[in-house]
């Protein structure tokens, strides 16, 4: 028997056992229906279905039918019920070849249905595509239902409930390629420590939703997966918080047995009205210090987690904004060895230390000054110091206010930063160019920027005097931030004015523009991140990235003064510099279950080589990483039309919401 095309498939399913449909109640208007046309909002099965228009689940009756969204057909599936009591039995409609695919005891997680298939489309979806593209039919367990909503509207339009992604009825080939470059990710994602935060989609204009691909959350943390599982105890740092967000994410926050010690850097103070938490603003020493360092710490039976963010703790920095986090998870240290308590009294403060425990409980204390709020960051500190922190995939890089001399200059901002990557032979990236991409920017000069600053980010081992530095900022146009996703509004979080952008930043051809990755759907999302790498433009080899809270000021990363012999620094703020050889470390887990942070993935050792998207994937030696920068490397220089956002100058021109700009 020759075999069928995709559409007489689609037609035969249709049609197939259609004289048989029963006379019976709608479920939602209660009317009698005895055709198939005559179910107008479908629901006449034994089926577990959820409208997503609504988002409503609709009640399970008898039979075995399923209708389409907008009542279009009704199909008969099956008459009688599973066999098995824990039988599951989907039906979906591949995007790749246009087959009906059913399956049994097995969820089909996506439309696509990759495991079915080569990874290759080989067909368009037929017309005839109904809008309930999906169903899972209903068990006895209902712990052991899952529901996969996908509804294709008429102009192919699928939105997957499950992972907020859509597919916007692009062509196949460029639908195979969005795919292939976001599976090329995969690798990083499982193995670099290194994650793009989540885009709302639900609260994508309708004007772009085209322009969000599917696979936009692809490799994404929500906060919800960053404070996953059951912890017994948090330690939070932001500049910014929001409780009523963060608990109606993280309900577990609420609870009177989980302790939370929450550090903030509110102008105007925090009230936080929870039992469970200790709330503390450190003392800040300068008038226009600020407390900005992010970053959540959760400890659990088993080990305890990292996270270094450049999100706030605020429901607009994970919505539809470019963000980031550095998560790690670590084990207790094995039985019989001592941990290295911390006395207030007798720890060292001169010794330049490299471990990664010492720098980040040293940090945590830093906060104190000296407060009531001491004795909780030492109890914090003392039972950090219990973990095991040898397979740290990163290096901190703390700022820490204050004017430090002798050793103490060189534990924080850019002299921390210049010490670390002076123990790095990085001989094949001498002349590469040095990337700037930040969300604030402050009163800078070129000497400064292009030679102190610059001189610490170009560190390495045997550096010359003969290496060639080149700077590259990566700050967005004002007609990027009109045609964002949030819009005008979206420059709010873009702090600079404009007496800051300097002349020198055009003239000496600094400026670049951020092209967020179109793949990873953060083109049009306006970038809140702060990273910093070196790359070679000819092959996009990275040298280093690092992931932190600081912007482009002399008062986040520090400046040296009264003849390099001391070190000002006015913020606080925490980051993490990851090199290749950091992941040749082993992967713990403290949420083994967790698609991204679980403990799944292969551990492997990759050569030590990372790349961004760009790279063409010929060049790339075998287990290289590809790391998720959310942006185009080499970046494009600004032209004679570009104007540099600013948020302190009018704009008349209207975004998409119809909202000009005007600063009063």
């Amino acid at each position: 028997m020759a075999e069928l095309t995709p559409k007489e498939l689609w037609q035969n399913f249709l049609q197939k056992d259609s004289g048989q449909h029963s006379q019976e109640k709608h479920i939602h208007s209660g009317e009698e229906v005895n055709d198939k046309s005559m179910c107008k909002q479908g629901a006449c099965a034994s089926t577990k279905i959820r409208k997503i228009s609504k988002g409503k689940e609709k009640e399970d009756i008898s039979k075995g039918d399923i209708h389409t969204e907008k009542g279009k057909s009704c199909i008969r599936l099956n008459n009688e019920k599973p066999n098995s009591e824990n039988a599951l039995h989907e039906y979906s409609l591949c995007s790749f070849c246009g087959k009906i695919l059913p399956a049994s005891n097995k969820v089909i997680n996506e439309a696509c249905c990759r495991r079915h298939h080569t990874g290759k489309r080989k067909k368009s979806q037929p017309t005839g595509n109904p809008h309930v593209v999906e169903i899972e039919t209903q068990t006895k367990d209902n712990r052991n239902s899952k529901v996969i909503d996908l509804v294709a509207s008429d102009d192919g339009e699928v939105y997957n409930e499950n992972n907020n992604t859509y597919s916007h009825g692009k062509s196949p080939s460029s639908r195979a390629n969005s795919k292939a470059i976001v599976d090329d990710f995969r690798e990083g994602a499982e193995r670099f420590p290194f994650f793009l935060t989540h885009i709302a989609t639900e609260l994508i204009p309708s004007a772009y939703k085209r322009e969000v691909p599917a696979t936009v959350n692809r490799y994404s943390v929500k906060l919800e997966d960053i404070f996953s599982g059951n912890f017994d105890e948090c330690f939070t740092t932001n500049y910014m918080y929001d409780i009523n967000f963060l608990v109606s994410k993280v309900p577990r926050l609420s609870w009177n047995s989980v302790p939370w010690t929450l550090i903030h850097g509110e102008k105007h103070g925090l009230e936080v009205p929870l039992e469970n938490v200790k709330v503390y603003k450190p003392q800040l020493p300068y008038r226009f210090s600020v407390f900005h360092s992010k970053m959540a710490i959760l400890f659990y039976k088993d080990g305890v987690r990292i996270a270094i963010l450049t999100n706030n703790y605020i429901p607009i920095d994970w919505e539809l904004k470019s963000n980031a986090a550095w998560v790690q998870d670590f084990p207790l240290k094995q039985q019989g060895t001592k941990p290295n308590e911390i006395n207030s009294k007798t720890k060292d403060t001169t010794e330049f230390k490299n471990c990664f425990e010492d720098v980040l409980c040293e940090y945590i204390l830093s906060i104190a000054k000296g407060k009531s709020i001491g004795e909780t960051l030492l109890r914090i500190t003392n039972k950090l110091k219990k973990h095991d922190f040898s397979g740290a995939r990163g290096i901190l890089i703390p700022s820490v206010p204050g004017r430090h001399k002798g050793p103490l200059m060189y534990r924080y901002g850019h002299m921390r930063l210049r010490t670390v990557l002076r123990q790095f032979d990085l001989e094949k990236f001498k002349n590469a160019p040095i990337v700037a991409q930040y969300s604030s920017v402050g009163n800078q000069t070129s000497t400064y920027l292009k030679g102190e600053l610059l001189q610490s980010f170009a560190s390495r081992k045997n550096a010359s005097s003969q290496d060639k530095l080149k700077l590259e900022l990566i700050w967005p146009t004002h007609e990027q931030v009109r045609t964002s996703l949030e819009g005008w509004s979206g420059g709010n979080s873009l702090c600079c004015p404009s007496k800051n952008n300097k002349d020198f930043f055009t003239t000496e051809h600094l400026f670049h523009k951020w092209k967020g990755v179109e793949e990873l759907g953060r083109n049009k999302a306006n970038p809140h991140i702060k990273t910093y790498t070196r790359y070679l433009p000819d092959t996009c080899e990275l040298a280093w990235v690092l992931l932190t809270s600081s912007n482009l000021s002399k008062a986040a990363w520090g400046t040296l003064e009264r003849g390099n012999t001391q070190f000002y620094i006015m913020h606080y703020e925490i980051g993490v510099l990851v090199l290749p050889e950091h992941l040749q470390m082993p992967i713990f887990s403290l949420t083994p279950h967790h698609p991204l942070l679980g403990s799944k993935k292969k551990t492997i050792v990759p050569s030590p080589h990372f790349f961004t998207w760009d790279a063409p994937k010929k060049i790339r030696p075998r287990n290289s990483i590809r790391v998720q920068l959310p942006y185009h490397l080499p970046p494009k220089l600004y032209t004679t039309n570009d104007q540099p956002w600013a948020w302190d100058e009018n704009y008349v021109k209207a975004d998409h919401r119809g909202i000009v700009r005007v600063v009063k």
